[in-house]
Order: C-alpha cells, then sequence, then structure tokens
C-alpha cells in the first residue's frame, strides 16, 4: 500500500510526460489497492474508515506506552541489582573501614571498594530505600525482570501489526481523501480541490 502521486504538483514541478504517464498508471493501482482493502475490511462508510483509522492510532499509542513503561521498569530492576550486587560485595570492607575511625591509611587502601560502597548507599537513599521501603530481594527482581521480558515479547509482536494496520488505514485513507478531491488524471488546467492537494 503506498501514497498516490499528487501529479497537479508534479506538473508543476515539470515532471516528464513518460513520469506522469506512470504516475497515473501507479494511481490507479493504489486507487484499486484501496477500493479491494475498504471492501475486505467492510469499510466502505467513509465515516467507520475515519474512526477505523483514528482508533487505530490509538491503540498502536498505547501499545507503545506500554512496551516504554516495561523497559522503563525493566533498565530500573538493572541498575537496582547492580547497585544491590555492588553494596554486598564492598560491604565488609565498608565496615571495616567505619571501624578503623575512617583511617585515611584504610581508605588509600581500600578507596575503590568504599566508593562503590558509598555511591550504592546514595542510589538506595535517592530511591527512597530503608526501613520503611527495604532492599527488594534479588530472586524477586529476576523473576520481575523475567516476567517483563516474556511480555515484552508478547507486546512487540502486537505492536508491529498494530503499526502496520495503523499505516495502511493511514494510507489507504489519504487516498480515499485524494480520489474524492479530485481526478486520477488532472490536466495543467486543473484546479487544486477543496483540500488544497
Amino acid at each position: 500500500m503506498n501514497l498516490v502521486i499528487d501529479l497537479q504538483e508534479k506538473l508543476q514541478e515539470g515532471k516528464s510526460t513518460n513520469y506522469l504517464n506512470w504516475a497515473k498508471c501507479f494511481n490507479l493501482q493504489q486507487a484499486a489497492k484501496a477500493l479491494i482493502y475498504l471492501q475486505e475490511h467492510k469499510l466502505l462508510d467513509y465515516g467507520l474508515l475515519t474512526k477505523t483509522a483514528t482508533d487505530s492510532s490509538v491503540h498502536h499509542h498505547e501499545i507503545t506506552e506500554k512496551i516504554k513503561a516495561d523497559e522503563k521498569r525493566m533498565a530500573e530492576i538493572k541498575e537496582l541489582q547492580k547497585y544491590i550486587g555492588q553494596y554486598r560485595k564492598t560491604r565488609e570492607t565498608y565496615q571495616a573501614y567505619i571501624k578503623s575511625g575512617r583511617s585515611q591509611s584504610f581508605y588509600d587502601a581500600e578507596v575503590t571498594d568504599i566508593l562503590l560502597h558509598q555511591a550504592a548507599k546514595n542510589y538506595f537513599n535517592e530511591n527512597g530505600y530503608g526501613k520503611k521501603k527495604p532492599l527488594p530481594k534479588m530472586d524477586a527482581l529476576k523473576k520481575e525482570y523475567a516476567i517483563l521480558a516474556a511480555r515484552k515479547g508478547k507486546q512487540y509482536a502486537e505492536y508491529k501489526q498494530a503499526k502496520q494496520k495503523m499505516a495502511d488505514l493511514h494510507i489507504v485513507k489519504q487516498n480515499v481523501d485524494w480520489i474524492l478531491d479530485g481526478p486520477i488524471y488532472p490536466t495543467k488546467t486543473h484546479e487544486r480541490g477543496a483540500r488544497g492537494r
């Protein structure tokens, strides 16, 4: 399914006669495809076609937003897992540093682990983790991530179908509008239609 070519515009651009003849045949093919699509999908009523095209855009947007939300949550889980692992691996070193009275020599020797631990603690504080909001278990995070990944796979398949349907409907509607707006074979003296094509 492709958009019809605005022949009036092409005439003004000075396209060759051969090109215009080809474009006329192309437009007839697209008009035929549009009619077949409308018949197959029972969309011969213009109002229904308009509503269906609008609904397809809304549906596509809803699926897109769901996928984005799941992707955002998956990224959050990955980041949280990273900081939890970082916190656990450096906890003993940091506790020893505190027991040393924050010794400068200890700090110099273990600066990497200390900074990593502090970064993890800062991340938890910034995201509200503490006594009232304990850190989630790693197993729970892995399970949630797996569920989201599986759902994303299904949603993406639905997304591709919705995207194609939306594209087809909008092309068909634009072609129908173009056909209703003016002849498929415009002449040099043909005035543009009311929709200003």
